[in-house]
């Protein structure tokens, strides 16, 4: 089973980052696409109880502005001849 989640990967890989590149796609699962990458990338974050989040202002919701800044600033990003961000090889 491990050898088949191996092979497969590159290609759930691409077709994640294919979803979260696209605008046509609803912004809901646009959103599920980069978290699912990020989890199986940089782990999961863990959850923390609301009143603890407070006390944390990195941790609050980004507002609507923050979103779209972040949005053009990942679209700035280089890529490769391959469409990979950075030309880290991914994909």
């Amino acid at each position: 089973m491990n050898e088949l989640a191996l092979k497969w990967s590159p290609e759930a890989l691409r077709t994640l980052m294919r979803i979260m590149r696209d605008e046509e796609e609803e912004t809901k699962e646009r959103i599920r696409a980069a978290e699912i990458i990020l989890d199986r990338g940089l782990g999961k974050v863990a959850e923390l109880p609301e009143e603890k989040r407070q006390t944390f202002p990195f941790l609050q919701p980004l507002s609507e502005a923050e979103v779209q800044l972040l949005e053009r600033a990942v679209k700035t990003l280089p890529e490769d001849s391959n469409g990979n961000l950075n030309g880290n090889g991914v994909g």
